[in-house]
């Protein structure tokens, strides 16, 4: 699925709900920034084994050839990233770039919901700040029968495990301290290959220690679906973006999604 962007932003403005658009723009940024992070931290950590199993071999085969064989402080830093003439330990990278990812895919949800408030509650939005704004947006909607479709959706996805470790992570980030993340792995000696998110408690709940990428790639699934993209800019948005936009492009024509009735919106086409 395609979008073209320069109609929806027509259409908009048609319906007078323009202010909604600078929240599309933002969802499409943050969202990219969110795939920047995922693609980094898969290729910084293949390159970080990769270089380790290097040195290893190396230091393995200078033994076998000259019967001894040194290790020193230089080859730990092999692995170090050089960004621009910056140098920095991958390590140090890899707990960093974990974290903005989460940030960007929490900032994505909070971004989601604006969309939702200034497109459908026009006049009515509610407060940008306000920090009850999803509860709130779902009362809203609740009031109007012809919102149920929508607000299923968006109640599933508040209750969604995914999206509760998703705010769990960036909350206890923000409000209490940095979650640890441990990335360690063996030279020469042991088989360690360690890049794990420890556990925390947030809310009376407990999160386990995760896989980091493993982690990393279910929730980067949830936000961007396998099989639908909303493209713009290189960026992609979550299924649910494409849902909301969906209610209130056509002054309230309400879609069950999917459906055929999709034909009524010229600015999105399906490609196989």
């Amino acid at each position: 699925m395609t979008v073209d962007f320069n109609e929806l932003e027509r259409k908009l403005a048609e319906n007078k709900v323009y202010n909604a658009w600078q929240y599309v723009q933002s969802l499409c940024e943050t969202l990219g920034y969110m795939e920047v992070s995922y693609e980094m931290l898969g290729k910084v950590y293949e390159h970080r084994k990769d270089t380790i199993q290097l040195v290893n071999k190396e230091i393995f085969n200078e033994a076998v050839e000259h019967g001894r064989s040194s290790f020193c402080e230089s080859d730990l830093k092999r692995t170090d990233l050089n960004i621009g003439g910056y140098e920095l330990d991958d390590c140090v990278f890899l707990r960093k770039t974990a974290m903005e990812f989460f940030h960007y895919g929490r900032m994505s949800m909070d971004v989601l919901f604006q969309i939702v408030n200034a497109a459908l509650l026009g006049d009515d939005e509610l407060e940008v700040e306000d920090k009850g704004l999803l509860g709130k947006l779902l009362r809203k909607l609740n009031s109007k029968s012809e919102f149920a479709t929508l607000l299923q959706l968006m109640d599933n996805n508040k209750n969604d495990d995914r999206f509760q470790y998703l705010m769990a992570f960036d909350n206890y980030m923000k409000h209490i301290k940095t979650i640890l993340i441990t990335v360690k792995n063996s030279i020469l000696l042991g088989n360690t290959n360690t890049f794990e998110i420890n556990s925390f408690s947030y809310g009376g709940v407990s999160y386990p220690t995760e896989n980091a990428l493993s982690k990393i790639e279910e929730i980067r699934n949830y936000l961007f679906p396998c099989d639908l993209y909303f493209k713009w800019q290189n960026s992609c948005a979550t299924i649910y973006s494409i849902v909301f936009l969906l209610y209130f492009i056509n002054s309230g024509f309400i879609v069950i999604f999917p459906s055929s009735h999709l034909a009524i919106f010229p600015f999105i086409t399906f490609t196989s």
